[in-house]
């Protein structure tokens, strides 16, 4: 729904924006694959696991989210 609001808003940081949703995925897919072949270490991958998610997510939101935010309420 987002996407749709950038894109007809003609937020011209789409493309890197969803490249960063993109990154976002392929890191929890690996973080996921550790876990499975995890030979015993699943505190420090679950701590890093923590640590990057409270990282990304809140400076996502906080700077990434907000500089849209002009684009689409036009739309």
């Amino acid at each position: 729904m987002k996407k749709k609001k950038m894109k007809a808003g003609a937020y011209p940081d789409l493309d890197a924006h969803m490249r960063q949703h993109d990154e976002f995925r392929d890191w929890l897919q690996s973080a996921k694959e550790s876990f499975r072949t995890s030979d015993g270490a699943l505190g420090a991958i679950g701590q890093n696991i923590h640590d990057f998610l409270k990282s990304w997510l809140l400076a996502h939101i906080l700077y990434a989210d907000q500089a849209y935010k002009g684009y689409i309420q036009k739309v």
